[in-house]
C-alpha cells in the first residue's frame, strides 16, 4: 500500500463490525479517493478479556476500566501497555513493508481513539496522523506522563520534576533508550458529538486542551464539537476524517 489507516473500533466492537460501520456511513466519494490513493484501511481487532464495568463479562475491549468511565478514575495501565504494544506492533509491519511512517494514520472511535492515543504515545515513529473520534484519557494518565518529559523512556525516575519517582515504563520495546513520542510529532484529529452523554463532550475536549498545553497539535482549533451528534460516528465527521487524512497524510 501507499499508506495505511489504523482504525481502532470502541468498546464491545470488533474489527470488522466498525469496517461494516463506517462503509456504510462515510461518503462514498471519500472511501473512493483513500482507494486511488492506495490507501489501505486496517481494522484491528481488540483481544477479549474481562471487563469490569460488564462485571468481568470477557468482551471485546482495548483496556479495562477501574470504577467508572468518568476521566477521574484511574487508568488501567497494564491492558493498556499490551494493547498499544498490539497497535505499535502492526505499525511495525507496515513500515518494514515499506510503508513511510509519515503515510501512517492511528486512531478510531471512543475507546479505540483512546488506545490510539495510547499506542501514539508509546510509539517511536514520526506518523502522518493520529486521531481520536468521541475519546478521552483518565486524568491520571500516564499519557500526560510522557509528553511532560517531552520522551518515551525506560528509565527510573530521581523524583525531581513531574515523574515524582516513578517508574516509567512506557516503550514499545521496554529498556531501549529513549525517543520523542509521535504523539508529540504528529497532528491529532480529535472530534466529539455536541449531544454525547455517554462519553461527555466535556471529556474529549478536556483531553484536548491538556494535550495542546503539553505540546501536542490538536487539530482543528478550536475543538471540533460537532452538532446534534451523540456517542457515534456520522456521515459528516468521517467526511472531515477522511478530507484531513487526504489533504495532510495521504
Amino acid at each position: 500500500p501507499n499508506g495505511v489507516l489504523i482504525f481502532c473500533h470502541g468498546s464491545g466492537d470488533t474489527g470488522p463490525g466498525v469496517k461494516q460501520y463506517v462503509e456504510s456511513i462515510a461518503p462514498k466519494t471519500s472511501l473512493r479517493s483513500l482507494r486511488n490513493a492506495g490507501i489501505t484501511i486496517h481494522y484491528p481487532s481488540a483481544k477479549p478479556r474481562p471487563y469490569r464495568l460488564m462485571g468481568n463479562s470477557v468482551t471485546s475491549v482495548w483496556f479495562d476500566r477501574i470504577g467508572g468511565m468518568a476521566p477521574s478514575y484511574p487508568e488501567e495501565v497494564e491492558s493498556i501497555k499490551e494493547s498499544s504494544a498490539a497497535i505499535n506492533a502492526i505499525i511495525e509491519e507496515y513500515v518494514n513493508a515499506g510503508v513511510p511512517p509519515s503515510k501512517i494514520a492511528v486512531g478510531g472511535f471512543s475507546m479505540g481513539g483512546g488506545i490510539g492515543l495510547q499506542a501514539a504515545a508509546r510509539c517511536r515513529h514520526e506518523l502522518g496522523a493520529v486521531f481520536a473520534l468521541s475519546s478521552y484519557l483518565c486524568d491520571d494518565s500516564l499519557v500526560y506522563d510522557m509528553l511532560e518529559r517531552k520522551s518515551c523512556s525506560s528509565a527510573k525516575d530521581d523524583g525531581v520534576g513531574s515523574g515524582q519517582g516513578k517508574e516509567e515504563v512506557f516503550c514499545g520495546s521496554d529498556g531501549d533508550g529513549g525517543f520523542v513520542p509521535a504523539l508529540l510529532t504528529s497532528p491529532v484529529f480529535m472530534a466529539h458529538g455536541d449531544d454525547d452523554d455517554f462519553v461527555l463532550t466535556k471529556w474529549g475536549e478536556g483531553t484536548a486542551d491538556r494535550l495542546k498545553d503539553l505540546g501536542v497539535n490538536i487539530v482543528p482549533q478550536p475543538f471540533l464539537r460537532i452538532p446534534d451528534m451523540h456517542h457515534e460516528m456520522t456521515r459528516e465527521e468521517l467526511r472531515l476524517l477522511f478530507d484531513f487524512l487526504m489533504l495532510n497524510v495521504f
